[in-house]
């Protein structure tokens, strides 16, 4: 990475960093503060934020690592030191406390959203070398819901073990899939680094990565100092600040599968030699840069350009730990009175030009120690606001009530619910998944129950309508039947219309037609429920109908006819008729019985006179007239 000579420049600039112990500095505790409250995709704040009455103090020493969260408008959530978790009123959470870290470690908790369920958080832990970092890697998920929506630690899910002997580092990025997250650490006494992969289904990998040096020198203070991904995620650099071997690190990191290589050490110091002390670490918001903090008797900051492979030093007073801010400006904590935050104002650029302002933050009263909070050094958090409400399962249909064989929409109205669970009784499909479902259909008259059970993060709703479908009695089947030129079709229906090939025919509207032309006829009708049935009939052959019926020797009008059938002699009934001829008249029905006789009748030629048929039912009839041996026979309809 670097020649023979810029590593000799590297060496040289280390001698004038002085080695300073953590508990030099134990009385510099501070207020937990964060950058902002950092919010979703959309969060673009300037200046760090004080956390007013933060409690990470605690009047312990040694208070290093710590990490918060917020939601997308900038409401904090809850904040950790790493043991205890502490909700936005500055309150120990119920199961809040001894969740696995330390407070003396360097980066000994970082927030992360779960991936798809914005109600709750991963807190990582590391131990610190106070402990002999015998806790290591663990995790433990907030649930913002518990406790009243003020956040508390589920107790299934804390303190879950992820690794022995973790060093005080922890860094995280995005991974390459945009939705899961690259949790890094250094396994100490080793040369192995573990990436866990946290997706919205929990750690579903771990990667073990065996480069560059072994870490530490044999005692766990050496582990001491942070460890960053760059905002591009192709970077990983840490150091290992205390100890018999100080040096910084820096190493490839890809981020679709998690492998780290190609470490690179430098900036190395070995005993006897003059002591100095490596703790933050910094990319710069392009990830060209990289910037190594150190504290001694002559303090400063280290960049690396990875264009140029140069190293700068760069003069900053007790610059501790540091944090690319999401304004582009990286914050470093002042390790003196008064206890303020400086600021590289332009890390995008190269050694003097960078800006360094010292004490730029004024705290107001509150103090820092060594450490700043951990974040994704994209800033590209997914979380939005928080909602615990449960789910309200409703709904309704285009129509309770149904004919068989008919498909029927569902509408969702339920609130607060992101999937459902549907159950048809009776229908078919039987069940469904999708929001509002559609073409469910019943084929067998019943009363039929629906259920809808509604579910979010926060739990389910389930709702039962029982009778809720009615599906009426099926009617029995409608047919056609032919007597001549006369289309016949059940009783009993409400209403009536008759097609021909496929088209109206306009007032035909009963339960019978008289075929005026050949084709094939069809005939729709409803039920008292209001169901339709259809018939058909095929190829039927018919001539032109008169306006009234005609026999050889009688025309019968109207017909159809619905109170008083006129008949008319056309011819008469026998030869020679007189006046006194007698005229028998009988209606039968379409199987031949006898419905009607009228006795005898006088008639001449061309006389008309009238039968009442109003007592008759409607259908088709025939009408005779007889006189001795002769008799003449023609239809009528009764409608």
């Amino acid at each position: 990475m670097k020649n023979t000579l810029q590593r000799i420049i590297g060496l040289l600039l280390s001698f004038y960093c002085m080695i300073s112990v953590k508990p030099a500095l134990a009385q510099k505790q501070a207020n937990h503060w964060y950058f902002g409250v950092h919010a979703g995709l959309d969060f673009s704040l300037g200046a760090p934020v004080v956390v007013n009455n933060g409690q990470t103090q605690n009047n312990t020493t040694n208070i290093e690592g710590c990490a918060a969260i917020s939601d997308s408008t900038g409401q904090l959530l809850f904040y950790t030191d790493g043991e205890t978790v502490y909700n936005r009123f500055h309150n120990v959470m119920p199961d809040g406390t001894a969740i696995g870290g330390g407070q003396s470690s360097s980066q000994s908790a970082v927030i992360l959203p779960k991936p798809g369920d914005p109600s709750k958080y991963y807190v990582f832990t590391t131990d610190d070398f106070l402990n002999q970092l015998q806790n290591g890697l663990n995790y433990s998920i907030v649930d913002m819901c518990l406790d009243g929506g003020n956040g508390d630690v589920m107790p299934a899910f804390k303190n879950i073990h992820l690794l022995d002997t973790a060093s005080e580092k922890l860094a995280v990025c995005r991974h390459s899939n945009g939705s899961d997250y690259w949790v890094v650490t250094q396994k100490h006494y080793t040369d192995i680094f573990y990436a866990f992969q946290l997706s919205a289904g929990g750690i579903i990998n771990t990667v073990a990565s065996a480069t560059g040096i072994v870490h530490g020198d044999g005692t766990a203070a050496s582990s001491l100092g942070q460890m960053k991904i760059s905002p591009n995620h192709s970077k990983i650099a840490l150091v290992d600040g205390q100890g018999q071997h100080p040096y910084a690190e820096v190493l490839d990191f890809d981020n679709s599968n998690g492998n780290i290589s190609n470490a690179d050490t430098f900036l190395t110091v070995t005993y006897p030699g003059p002591a100095e002390w490596y703790y933050g670490v910094s990319f710069s918001p392009n990830s060209r840069y990289v910037y190594f903090g150190c504290s001694g008797f002559i303090q400063g900051v280290m960049q690396y350009d990875f264009q140029t492979q140069q190293l700068y030093f760069i003069p900053a007073s007790g610059c501790m730990g540091m944090q690319l801010g999401p304004d582009g400006k990286i914050y470093c904590v002042m390790s003196a009175a008064p206890y303020n935050l400086s600021v590289i104002n332009t890390p995008d650029s190269t050694g003097p030009l960078v800006n360094y302002t010292a004490n730029a933050i004024n705290l107001n009263g509150a103090t820092v120690s060594y450490g700043l909070p951990e974040f994704l050094d994209d800033f590209a958090y997914p979380n939005t606001t928080v909602s615990c409400a449960l789910p309200v399962s409703a709904f309704t249909t285009s129509d309770q009530t149904i004919c068989p064989r008919s498909c029927i929409n569902f509408t969702n109205l339920s609130i607060n619910a992101s999937s459902y669970q549907w159950i048809f009784s009776g229908g078919s499909p039987s069940s469904s998944t999708a929001a509002d479902p559609q073409n469910i259909c019943y084929n067998t008259p019943g009363n039929y129950y629906v259920t809808l059970i509604a579910t979010n993060t926060n739990g389910t709703d389930l709702i039962t309508l029982n009778n809720y479908i009615t599906v009426f009695p099926q009617s029995p089947p409608q047919a056609i039947q032919q007597s001549g030129d006369t289309l016949f079709s059940n009783t009993g229906f409400v209403n009536y219309q008759w097609y021909l090939n496929g088209s109206v025919i306009n007032g035909a509207t009963d339960y019978f037609y008289v075929a005026q032309s050949s084709g094939d006829y069809n005939l729709i009708c409803n039920d008292s429920n209001g169901c339709e049935l259809e018939a058909a009939i095929y190829n039927v052959v018919a001539g032109l109908t008169p306006t009234f019926s005609k026999g050889e020797g009688i025309n019968l009008y109207p017909n159809p006819v619905s109170d008083k059938l006129i008949i008319q002699n056309a011819l008469p009934i026998a030869p020679r008729i007189t006046r006194e001829a007698a005229v028998e008249i009988s209606v039968y029905d379409v199987i031949g019985e006898m419905v009607m006789k009228i006795g005898r009748e006088y008639a001449e030629k061309n006389q008309e006179f009238s039968i009442d048929v109003r007592g008759l039912p409607s259908g088709m009839y025939y009408l005779e007239m007889a006189s001795g041996s002769t008799s003449f026979r023609t239809k009528f309809v009764k409608q």
